[in-house]
């Protein structure tokens, strides 16, 4: 990862307008001399694609997106007294409270969101620019750690091995029961009235937590291991693992999509009533919708209010749906309400009264490291996939400038630990100099002016000369009935100094929102 500073030059809003000549930051690799058309986001988008929306929803199924069982709450909070501590050291207490909320699903937005999936960059291509859910949505929304150690750590120690083997033990009983399977359900019920108390009922609630909320939906032996680690509060990188997740999944049902629209077999099989395969889903995609919420203003008409040491998933709890209507057409309407830094005006995550002093101790630079992690372009080790994951498409969601991104090459191992070995290199004091400027910037990112031809060019910028952006939809007057809150967020100053500012001011602005994890 490098940054590339530029002195003065032509700056553009992403929407157009006047130009801006102002010193430009920009994320490398950044930008090409003579773009190839192979370097122009291409994706299928096609009417039949929203007709397909209400046939494909039928046949979802959302395997990884588990709500809390009747009991987990008590087990959670009885836990939590216990081992609160021993959470926050291994970077998951955040994580956990937010396994206690219920985040409604609309299966609209999810599908409207992965028609416009694009898997070649792992990104969202809408008909005004290009996003994605990267590794500070995760951290953030999610609660996980993108540092620390690997996933896939085996287990060293005799005792660990003895502890994995007694749960393993517990697994294989519950097979024999009756339901022929170890369910979330008996597990919780064994644990629990069974009386089991100790270590072995710690490492057995983080094993269902890790197998219902994090790589769901089984209860595995590979996950005793992980749990084992966190019980010992080991930091776990949970982070890169559940986006992988996530980029796999997107990418499944993007595929299904234009399967579908391709198909007359499937139009056939639709026009008879013919079910077709459910299509299965294990990521937690409930950060799917999260994301979008926090971007998309349109989408929500009133969040909850964050109390103090709640998760950001405490915001989207039971939250209220809304009938969105055309969702394709609606994410493309949202050029100007789209918030790139949703996170950065929120009043719980920025609150002056819990302002922090020190800039120099262990776990401001641990917030440094974190944010550079999110944005460093890698390959994200996930449970059975590796994905590609390129912040440099998506500069301004990081409060940095965009060029026309360059096309990264994927590892030609495809080698789970060398691909963690890349992500796991060490930061460089470049790199933390790039985080600690976009963590300060005060300014409101641009394009340049040769990125926004660029876009124009591709088949997706033909859709904004239909009108396709400027054209009303539905729902889009209950911008005006957006919480205060979220509101704010759209009337940002666009004037500001400089964002070369020193480390304290960007440590000073992560540990703000890194303490309502802790």
């Amino acid at each position: 990862m490098e940054m590339e500073v530029r002195g003065a030059g032509l700056m553009v809003s992403p929407l157009g307008g006047k130009q801006n000549l102002r010193m430009a930051h920009f994320l490398k690799p950044a930008c090409i001399q003579h773009p190839e058309s192979d370097h122009l986001p291409k994706t299928l988008f096609s009417e039949a694609a929203i007709s397909l929306s209400q046939t494909l929803s039928s046949q979802t199924r959302f395997t990884g997106w588990l709500t809390p069982q009747e009991q987990w709450n008590t087990w959670e909070e009885n836990l939590r007294s216990k081992y609160e501590n021993v959470w926050r050291n291994a970077g998951i207490l955040e994580a956990i409270k937010a396994s206690t909320y219920r985040i409604p699903r609309s299966h609209d937005l999810v599908l409207g969101l992965a028609q416009k999936w694009y898997p070649e960059t792992n990104s969202f291509i809408f008909a005004w620019g290009e996003a994605t859910i990267t590794l500070d949505d995760v951290m953030i929304c999610g609660g996980h750690s993108v540092v620390e150690s690997y996933v896939f750590t085996p287990l060293k120690d005799k005792e660990s091995k003895l502890m994995e083997q007694r749960l393993d033990e517990v697994r294989r009983k519950l097979i024999k029961t009756k339901a022929k399977k170890a369910t979330h359900v008996s597990w919780l019920r064994h644990f629990m009235e069974e009386e089991e108390e100790g270590e072995l009922e710690h490492v057995a609630f983080l094993s269902l937590w890790l197998s219902r909320f994090v790589f769901p939906p089984i209860i595995s032996k590979q996950n005793f291991s992980i749990a084992l680690h966190l019980a010992r509060g080991t930091r776990i990188a949970l982070a890169p693992v559940v986006l992988a997740s996530i980029y796999r999944d997107l990418t499944l049902l993007k595929g299904k999509f234009d399967e579908a629209i391709k198909s007359e077999a499937y139009k056939r099989d639709h026009e008879c009533g013919l079910s077709a395969k459910s299509i299965i889903l294990r990521a937690p995609f409930q950060l799917v919708q999260i994301w979008a919420f926090e971007r998309f203003p349109a989408f929500h008409l009133k969040s909850n209010i964050i109390e103090y040491a709640q998760p950001l998933t405490a915001k989207w709890h039971k939250v209220k749906m809304l009938n969105y209507g055309d969702v394709s057409l609606a994410l493309d309407s949202s050029a100007k309400s789209f918030l790139w830094q949703p996170y950065k005006d929120s009043p719980k995550l920025y609150n002056e009264k819990d302002r922090w002093v020190c800039f120099n101790n262990s776990d401001s630079h641990e917030d440094l490291e974190s944010f550079a992690r999110c944005l460093r372009h890698s390959q994200l080790v996930g449970i059975d996939c590796i994905e590609m994951y390129l912040p440099h498409r998506v500069a301004m969601q990081f409060a940095l400038d965009q060029d026309i991104p360059e096309k990264v090459a994927r590892c030609k191992e495809n080698n789970p630990e060398i691909a963690w070995r890349n992500y796991d290199s060490p930061m460089t004091e470049a790199m933390l100099c790039i985080a600690a400027v976009a963590a300060s910037s005060t300014l409101e990112p641009s394009v340049t002016y040769k990125y926004l031809e660029w876009w124009k060019q591709s088949k997706l910028g033909a859709s904004e000369q239909h009108g396709l952006i400027s054209k009303p939809i539905k729902f889009s007057e209950k911008l005006s009935q957006i919480s205060p809150e979220m509101g704010s967020s759209l009337h940002r100053d666009q004037t500001g100094n400089n964002s070369d500012q020193d480390h304290g001011s960007a440590i000073e602005k992560l540990q703000k929102r890194s303490q309502s994890r802790n």
